[in-house]
């Protein structure tokens, strides 16, 4: 064999990857949006469910304004005894937290329907038109 030969290195394997350089970063580039692709429908709806619990406490906020508002409306009447206010309707305005609400109260007594209430109701809905107690054993005889 001659000299140079001799010298000579045998080559080395190419190592693994050697012909792939520059595959990694569209490999992580294209990874990487396609979970963006999957995460945004997931964040979209996430956003529609804080939009929907916003308005539903919008509402429970209100209704807890209008039941607070006619609660103290009912008290104010039993306290003060207002039934000239009760019969003309009037509206009454009340703040209850930071909602206003408009409550107007109405005498129901002639809205009862006579042949469906039961017996109690009619001995107190005939009391309160008499203005006497036993009304109702007086209209029976």
């Amino acid at each position: 064999m001659s000299a140079r030969a001799l010298r000579s290195r045998p080559s080395r394997p190419a190592s693994p990857g050697a012909g792939e350089a520059g595959f990694a970063l569209p490999l992580v580039l294209f990874f990487g949006a396609l979970l963006a692709l999957l995460l945004l429908p997931q964040a979209d709806s996430r956003r529609a469910a804080l939009d929907e619990a916003a308005a539903l406490m919008d509402r429970v906020r209100t209704d807890a304004a209008l039941e607070g508002a006619i609660h103290r409306e009912i008290a104010d009447l039993l306290a003060t005894g207002a039934e000239d206010r009760l019969v003309a309707g009037t509206w009454a305005e009340e703040t209850v937290g930071e909602t206003r609400v408009r409550v107007r109260s109405i005498d129901l007594s002639g809205r009862v329907d006579l042949n469906r209430a039961p017996a109690p109701l009619l001995a107190r809905l005939l009391e309160g038109v008499d203005g006497r107690p036993g009304a109702a054993a007086r209209a029976r005889a």
